[in-house]
């Protein structure tokens, strides 16, 4: 092995490069000047310049959920570091492996008044972090950086995900290593063991079982779950839902799939889910939070039903709809040994297919949306468009292969519903928070990552307000991506409460009217508006061919600035919830 000269510089590209990460998002600074001069001239590295460090921090984020690799945010100490707190908790709630580097001034200027100092003595970078990170840590020389990150690459990729925080000083940043050449690689992943009489209740049950549905959560939506899920629901003819955060997991035009329940769900997902015939549900890489369980609805969980979780994380403490059997383990494990066994220990469950099939018929005549998209815009308001037809003409004349990026607020309702999720991991919602303006950061970081898909954001105009300055990101590297903002002049979700509420309190969720088509122009990108849904399927039209001019040989983003109404009725989701009082 050869030895070559490095400086901290230096060796954190070269890791990146051990991990296969291309792309880096970043936000300028004095702190990380070392840093960046050597990512400027790094080969077969990306470097994207942010606008803000949160939305820096959300791009890194959309990246390692769409490329399932590590998404790495760079940026100064101090308030840099607190900006990133934001996108940090997002990742933790929302296990993704996003690693945060912050610039740091040397130690020999810890509490001595240096600019930005981020060591204890000053902004405590460490401390900002701590709570929303795996692990923080300041790296103390060049010496421990290779280690500092190999630590890092354990605590990301250990399930489940989560962010990890690193704080390089400059003078760890500049200083030179004689280091082994090439690095010493990262040890594989070591697939979590299974405990025989764990599985040993498991098959018990699946195989006494007959009318079984299977509910996938975020947890479940890696690179090689997909695969293993849907082997599995075949195989067994299991119908499948899902959480909002795993839509399309299994892709939602397979005879199998029901679609996504809970907040957002749809209307055929849900009756399932409540219906009183289902023997066992089994829950792979999710829990009942507020959100998922329809506001812990009594009825997921009524008598002679068996709930079975399986998930890396342990149930809460105080879980109001607790499982039968909870089995703290790899879900695609359980999956492929459950397919292994098919025709031995669970030869009862394979037998009975032929039931299954005949159960699913009947679960599939409940449509999947409360009603048929053919409500104009008319209806509701002159020269606006209503949510569920925005949303279905999205998914009428866009591409099957289309990733849609979601922000958060009352459009995230109605994408739920009304749009079909046709591939696994290409529906992207920061459901755990929903962090408005999450969006518009993270599809620049999504598409980059799955380049060879077209990227839509479904926004709102309370959203832009937080996250749009990044379309300027997105026009500087001309990111062929289709922003769609939902301008109805309010906080859409916050107004459907105050709505009826006297005009002082009501008041609280109105905007300013703001024309996001000129926004958009003021950064070089091509926009339209639409108030009619004709309007809208033309704009689509030549949005798609502006992301994709193979007439110039080049693609550019486009943002269309939809009206839509102030008052929007929330369409049925199948559930009236009735709320444990353990939980009230």
């Amino acid at each position: 092995m050869t030895h070559k000269i490095l400086d901290g510089a230096q060796i954190l590209i070269a890791w990146l490069a051990e991990y296969g990460i291309d792309t880096v998002f970043i936000l300028p600074g004095l702190q990380i000047q070392p840093l960046m001069i050597r990512l400027a001239v790094a080969e077969g590295l990306q470097v994207i310049i942010a606008n803000d460090e949160q939305n820096a921090g959300f791009m890194a984020d959309g990246y390692a959920r769409a490329s399932g690799k590590i998404g790495v945010c760079i940026s100064i100490g101090g308030p840099g570091a607190a900006k990133l707190v934001t996108p940090a908790l997002v990742a933790q709630y929302d296990h993704v492996p996003v690693l945060f580097i912050t610039g740091n001034v040397p130690a020999s200027l810890q509490g001595r008044g240096a600019f930005q100092d981020g060591w204890e003595g000053g902004t405590n970078d460490l401390r900002l972090f701590s709570s929303v990170v795996r692990s923080s840590a300041i790296v103390p020389s060049v010496d421990a950086l290779h280690a500092c990150l190999q630590q890092a690459a354990r605590d990301l990729l250990r399930q489940p995900f989560a962010p990890v925080h690193l704080s390089l000083p400059w003078d760890v940043q500049e200083a030179a290593l004689n280091c082994n050449c090439p690095l010493p690689k990262p040890a594989s992943a070591v697939e979590s063991s299974i405990e025989q009489p764990s599985l040993d209740l498991l098959v018990s049950l699946l195989a006494s079982a007959r009318k079984i549905l299977l509910l996938a959560g975020p947890r479940m939506v890696l690179p090689d779950a997909a695969e293993v899920l849907q082997s599995f629901a075949e195989a067994f003819e299991i119908p499948v839902v899902t959480t909002l955060s795993a839509k399309g997991i299994l892709p939602e035009n397979h005879p199998l799939s029901l679609g996504n329940m809970g907040y957002g769900g749809s209307f055929r997902a849900n009756k399932a889910a409540l219906r009183d015939d289902v023997e066992l549900l089994l829950v792979m890489g999710a829990d009942f939070n507020e959100r998922d369980s329809l506001c812990w609805d009594s009825r997921l969980n009524p008598p002679g039903r068996i709930i079975v979780r399986v998930d890396f994380l342990p149930p809460g403490d105080r879980t109001p709809l607790p499982a039968n059997l909870d089995l703290s383990l790899d879900c695609s494990s359980v999956l492929k040994s459950c397919l292994d066994w098919r025709e031995t220990l669970l030869a009862p469950l394979w037998a009975s297919r032929s039931l299954r099939r005949e159960w699913m018929a009947d679960l599939r005549r409940t449509p999947r949306t409360p009603h048929p998209i053919s409500q104009t815009e008319t209806e509701i308001e002159a020269s606006t468009i209503s949510l569920d037809h925005v949303v279905g003409i999205l998914r009428e004349e866009m591409p099957a292969e289309t990733i849609l990026v979601v922000d958060s607020g009352l459009h995230r309702i109605f994408a739920g519903q009304y749009w079909l999720a046709c591939q696994p991991r290409a529906f992207f919602s920061a459901c755990g928070l929903a962090t408005m303006g999450w969006a518009i950061g993270a599809a620049i970081g999504i598409q980059i990552a799955r380049a060879k898909s077209p990227v839509v954001v479904l926004t709102g105009d309370g959203c832009m307000r937080m996250g749009g300055s990044e379309i300027a990101t997105m026009s500087r590297y001309a990111l062929p991506i289709i922003t769609v903002v939902c301008n109805n002049g309010s906080y859409g979700s916050v107004h459907a409460r105050l709505a009826k509420m006297p005009q002082q309190i009501a008041r609280l969720s109105i905007l300013p009217v703001v024309n996001w088509k000129k926004f958009a122009e003021s950064f070089g990108m091509d926009s339209a508006s639409a108030g009619q849904p004709g309007e809208l399927k033309n704009v689509l039209r030549q949005a798609l061919f502006s992301i994709s001019d193979a007439a110039e040989n080049r693609s550019r983003p486009f943002l269309i600035d939809v009206a839509t109404p102030l008052v929007q009725p929330i369409p049925d989701s199948g559930s009236s919830p009735t709320v444990l009082e353990s939980s009230k």
